[in-house]
């Protein structure tokens, strides 16, 4: 089962200086390592060190004087003490379970919750569900067993929530849907992007560059997805321009998403050369979700044909970086961080004993690069 206790690099340093001063290593009044002694110590960054040389003097720890260094304050041993006796006594264990972590959508996501539950002293307990509702459902009962207080889940795509999450909600355990939302449930909170108005924009910028016959690449939908959300905000911009929807332009068929299988990879892009050659008329593409975009642009590769000049591409969620031999991606970004402090305030309230459940919206970003061109 893929699951750690995490903790940020700065916190962990922070920590061991606490354990270091409570075991004598230093005394009050004695001068401490400089932020490039500690980096090469660590091996960390001196962004990383300075943090942590913060955040004790921010507590009175240390007191850093310009010029001179850092130094154990005068009654920072004392302080340690105290601090560390009340950290025991606030620290509250955190379960967060994700599908997986990649560079287009989950990393940022997790490094900012890290960030809002360290700093209240909670730890955290990630697990990684690789969309596999069995696992999901171990990691949950393992979380419960470990009598965690609160759980961040997003929920596998499934037609069906798994019984231990709805036996938590039913339960009014502290617990936040992230990109899912039980639709007949509603004593349940949760975040997602604004993921209609999202699509709405992509599909419209498509259609103000002349595109007409759009395909789009997606799971298939269920009743806990947010994917409906997204495919209304397709039907959504045809319909203010009064165009029908081609649903054979649709594209759910494929055989398993997975991030990590190579096979399935090569198999799905098959797929999407056979649907693209039996539909030639299509001149562009909205892929709803990253995966398939990364489908999407092997498959044009593979088959001779480039972004844009043959095929325009709108994606959801990006990579973050350049991808070699393909222009600047245009696509919907979602906002990681926002959703991670609106999750965190959902769940603290939750924990609080605050029962009235909430939905939050987050404006997604769209980013314009250069992979549609103008018909």
């Amino acid at each position: 089962m893929n699951q750690n206790i995490r903790e940020p690099l700065y916190l962990k340093i922070y920590k061991d200086f606490l354990d270091r001063i409570d075991r004598g290593d230093f005394k009050n009044n004695d001068k401490i390592p400089t932020e490039v002694e500690l980096s090469e110590s660590y091996n960390v960054s001196r962004i990383t060190t300075r943090k942590a040389l913060n955040m004790l003097s921010e507590q009175g720890i240390v007191n850093r004087v310009p010029g001179l260094g850092s130094f154990i304050s005068e009654d920072g041993v004392e302080k340690t003490i105290n601090q560390k006796i009340d950290q025991h006594s606030k620290t509250k264990r955190i379960g967060f379970i994700i599908s997986g972590i990649q560079d287009s959508f989950g990393h940022t996501l997790l490094s900012t919750l890290e960030d809002l539950l360290y700093a209240k002293w909670f730890s955290l307990l990630l697990g990684i569900s690789d969309q596999n509702a069995e696992k999901e459902s171990r990691l949950l009962k393992s979380f419960i067993e470990q009598k965690v207080d609160g759980i961040i889940i997003s929920p596998v795509d499934d037609e069906n929530f798994s019984t231990e999450i709805l036996s938590l909600v039913m339960k009014k355990f502290p617990i936040v849907l992230v990109d899912r939302y039980l639709r007949d449930l509603g004593n349940c909170s949760n975040v997602v992007s604004d993921n209609e108005k999202a699509t709405f924009t992509a599909v419209n910028y498509l259609f103000e560059h002349n595109h007409k016959n759009i395909a789009v690449f997606s799971r298939k939908i269920n009743s806990t997805s947010t994917l409906t959300e997204r495919y209304n905000g397709v039907i959504n911009a045809y319909a203010e321009r009064g165009l029908p929807v081609n649903k054979n332009y649709w594209y759910t068929s494929f055989k398993k998403v997975e991030y990590y299988s190579k096979n399935l990879f090569v198999h799905n892009i098959e797929l999407i050369k056979e649907f693209l050659t039996q539909n030639r008329e299509i001149t562009a593409v909205v892929t709803m979700e990253y995966l398939f975009t990364q489908y999407l642009i092997s498959a044009i590769s593979e088959m001779g044909l480039s972004i844009p000049d043959d095929i325009s591409l709108v994606g959801f969620d990006g990579p973050g970086y350049s991808v070699e031999n393909t222009p600047a991606l245009t696509y919907v970004m979602q906002d990681e961080a926002k959703i991670a402090q609106e999750v965190f305030s959902l769940l603290m309230k939750a924990m609080k004993g605050v029962e009235k459940s909430e939905k939050i919206l987050v404006p997604c970003t769209f980013i314009e690069g250069t992979s549609v061109r103008s018909i």
